[in-house]
């Protein structure tokens, strides 16, 4: 079922109490923009949170909704934006290549090259997206005693995915 916007406010309102009673703790909030999107009371939940020493690290999915949390003057005051460019295409393939000569199998590197467009085509954040890919097709093929890892062990997990 669907959450109201006051149910979700008094969710955001407990975790927010509970983690200004523990200031040695981080609030990781992916996606905070959906988290406090259409309440004006979620963004003063969160000002007040912020204002007793809660700590924050937050995503946003797009750069349109950044530029609607910064039109809350009382949220743009507390936060500070900072852009992380995307990973590039070769530090992907890099931090697989260095995954695959850690794991224990025999990675191809069309396996590893595999992972990177797979998850290229989902749109995924990189390289989490592929590494995580790429560790379940390596925990499949543990399962079945495999050390050898190829472009279809990667299909074979995204498998479940598909429609029967």
């Amino acid at each position: 079922g669907r959450i109201s916007l006051a149910e979700r406010d008094a969710v955001l309102s407990a975790l927010l109490d509970e983690l200004a009673a523990h200031s040695e703790l981080l609030l990781i909030a992916d996606n905070l923009d959906l988290a406090i999107s259409g309440s004006y009371a979620g963004i003063s939940l969160l000002c007040d949170a912020i204002d007793r020493g809660v700590r924050l690290l937050a995503t946003v999915q797009h750069e349109e909704l950044l530029k609607e949390l910064g039109s809350a003057p009382a949220l743009a005051r507390r936060l500070l934006p900072v852009r992380i460019p995307p990973v590039h295409r070769s530090e992907t393939l890099r931090a697989l290549e260095q995954f695959a000569r850690q794991c224990g199998c025999d990675v191809s590197p069309a396996a590893v090259l595999a992972a990177v467009e797979i998850t290229e085509r989902q749109q995924a954040v990189q390289p989490a997206a592929a590494v995580g890919l790429l560790s379940a097709a390596v925990a499949e093929a543990a399962w079945r005693t495999s050390k050898r890892i190829t472009p279809d062990d990667l299909t074979s997990v995204l498998k479940p995915q598909w429609p029967q």
